[in-house]
């Protein structure tokens, strides 16, 4: 659709649905150490052109409170594309990577996606199924380019077990920063990526950028999480607040305050 493709229903013009990543400025990411970027491999493989891509195209959510479905799990995943045809959108199997020295798939992942794009002069060369639809698993350059998938993947699933255990105020600073890019703007975005960051892959004949994501102080604290039944949650909300329907994390953490408060006195009584 973006190269003049138009479809159009009862009327209507049905709009495309672009990948899109989240992405800091490049030119000062090696400055700050803090920003987010994606995993970029680009190369020739067996005679195919391949352009990879993994990271987020969402800021990154985890407290039991947010809605999960703020951002939807079908946006998340692998789409493989060969000519400019979709042969796999949105996967999130083995087929693509997850579970595969890499976690499976699961809703802490889902703003992570991915796009591999293959071309070639010779279709043959493609690693797609004769029936034009689906990958074959069995495909020599499929198979090679499915490592850089995996580093991809490990990268962004290893980054979401640091940044679920920052408070949610600091995520959100951390992505209040990035640009929502497709891949066109991606592609014109790369130009700003210092040479220097981008290593050469002998194996397979390409480059990589692996983005050096923000690296966080050592843990000064710890999330709790338990549940209650919802009418004990309420009548500790109307104890604390005169109010039984605060938020449950509210709730939590006025409770655990006081207790501290009351620990603290009781130590202090101790030392006396």
């Amino acid at each position: 659709m973006e190269k003049g493709f138009s479809v159009t229903i009862n009327d209507k013009q049905v709009s495309s649905i672009p990948v899109t990543f989240r992405i800091s400025d490049f030119k000062k990411l090696p400055k700050k150490q803090k920003g987010i970027a994606p995993y970029i491999f680009e190369g020739k493989v067996d005679g195919v052109n391949v352009e990879l891509v993994c990271g987020f195209y969402a800021p990154f959510a985890h407290d039991e409170d947010e809605d999960p479905t703020e951002f939807r799990s079908d946006e998340a995943g692998w789409t493989v594309i060969c000519n400019d045809r979709v042969v796999e959108y949105k996967n999130k199997s083995l087929l693509t990577g997850w579970g595969d020295g890499t976690p499976s798939y699961h809703p802490q992942f889902r703003q992570i996606a991915g796009v591999a794009i293959f071309s070639a002069n010779n279709p043959r060369l493609l690693p797609v199924k004769t029936t034009k639809e689906g990958i074959d698993a069995n495909s020599e350059v499929f198979l090679k380019v499915r490592q850089k998938m995996r580093d991809g993947l490990r990268r962004f699933t290893s980054f979401t077990n640091r940044l679920k255990r920052i408070p949610a105020k600091n995520r959100r600073e951390l992505f209040r920063d990035t640009d929502i890019v497709d891949l066109r703007m991606l592609r014109q975005r790369k130009n700003d990526i210092l040479p220097k960051t981008w290593t050469r892959d002998t194996k397979l004949g390409g480059r990589v950028f692996d983005p050096d994501l923000p690296r966080f102080e050592e843990e000064t604290s710890r999330v709790l999480r338990f549940s209650r039944a919802i009418e004990d949650v309420r009548k500790v909300s109307r104890f604390l607040f005169d109010n039984p329907d605060e938020k449950p994390a509210d709730v939590g953490g006025a409770a655990f305050d006081r207790v501290l408060e009351e620990a603290n006195k009781a130590k202090e009584t101790r030392r006396s």
